[in-house]
């Protein structure tokens, strides 16, 4: 068994890069790999309600990080390389570690709606962070594309009347913050190696982290059901791993902006998922908020694309 570093593999021939490749012929466009993981994120609140400890989310995220993380590292046999050690690092804090403990507590300790609706700010963050560690300033069609998504989350998930924790809001902020702020460095440091190989390393230290953490803070369970187990997994390998590499994979290529746009998705499709399973109503209000959180999509596709024409 042979062990590279992560500049030796991002030097090997891989099937994506060749010319005419037959994965490259039938590659899907980047905006629509990205608007994947968004879509896979928005089964999380089914899963959590229906299959994890409740009352548990450091568990929560540690069980879905760190079982995958150890898992994908040991498949890639790869070790990231100079400054990547600490880059990672810091991705694994603001994707995982950080952003996904507090937006676990404030979706317990807020209404839903209002919780959802401040995790849809992440996109403005994105805008924000972009600026002084890009360079790049976002364009009309993006700030449209942010303005209408805002909107049509607040217009599918609000329903007024809701009572407002002070902390738990200023968590789900910063849990927007950060997640934005990964994105944004993902864009900046653009790894080298396979979508796979870079999710995984940071699962994994994003794993051990949260260890500590759930040891201290929460305690560990005095037994764990198999249902919770179907939970834990369905998190971590359908909508960290393969979620996140999705978009991980498309960031590089449509900017950290657009894809802090397509995040919108989420709510959208937990709410689908809801009146799909659930048996919960969506009315002339959601269906328009619908509407509009894909036309902010397609506009962030477009915004995508003609900044890499402009390029």
């Amino acid at each position: 068994m042979t062990t590279r570093t992560d500049d030796e593999a991002a030097t090997a021939p891989s099937e994506t890069t060749r010319p005419g490749s037959r994965r490259q012929r039938f590659a899907l466009p980047p905006i629509l790999v990205a608007a994947l993981g968004p879509i896979q994120w928005g089964v999380n609140p089914l899963v959590v309600t229906e299959l994890t400890v409740p009352g548990r989310f450091i568990l929560t995220a540690l069980c879905s990080t760190l079982p995958v993380g150890l898992v994908m590292t040991a498949a890639t046999r790869s070790l990231p390389s100079g400054a990547w050690w600490w880059r990672y690092l810091i991705l694994s804090w603001c994707n995982f570690a950080i952003s996904t403990p507090l937006f676990y507590y404030g979706m317990q300790h807020m209404p839903g709606g209002i919780a959802t609706l401040l995790i849809a700010t992440q996109p403005l963050f994105a805008m924000l962070l972009s600026l002084p560690i890009l360079g790049v300033r976002p364009t009309r069609a993006q700030l449209c594309a942010v303005a209408a998504g805002i909107a049509g989350v607040g217009l599918v998930v609000f329903k007024g009347h809701a009572r407002i924790d002070l902390l738990a809001s200023a968590l789900l902020l910063f849990s927007a913050m950060t997640a934005a702020l990964g994105l944004v460095l993902t864009k900046r440091w653009s790894p080298p190696v396979s979508a796979i190989r870079h999710n995984g390393w940071q699962l994994l230290l994003a794993g051990l982290t949260l260890l500590p953490m759930t040891f201290f803070l929460e305690g560990f369970p005095a037994h764990i059901t198999w249902r919770n187990v179907l939970g834990f997994a369905i998190i971590g390998f359908v909508s960290k791993l393969l979620g996140f590499a999705a978009m991980f994979r498309s960031v590089p290529t449509i900017g950290a902006t657009s894809a802090a746009i397509l995040t919108l998705l989420t709510p959208t499709t937990a709410f689908v998922l809801g009146f799909l399973f659930k048996d919960e109503t969506l009315g002339a209000q959601q269906w328009l908020g619908v509407a509009l959180v894909v036309g902010a999509v397609v506009l962030a596709g477009t915004g995508a694309s003609s900044r890499r024409a402009r390029r």
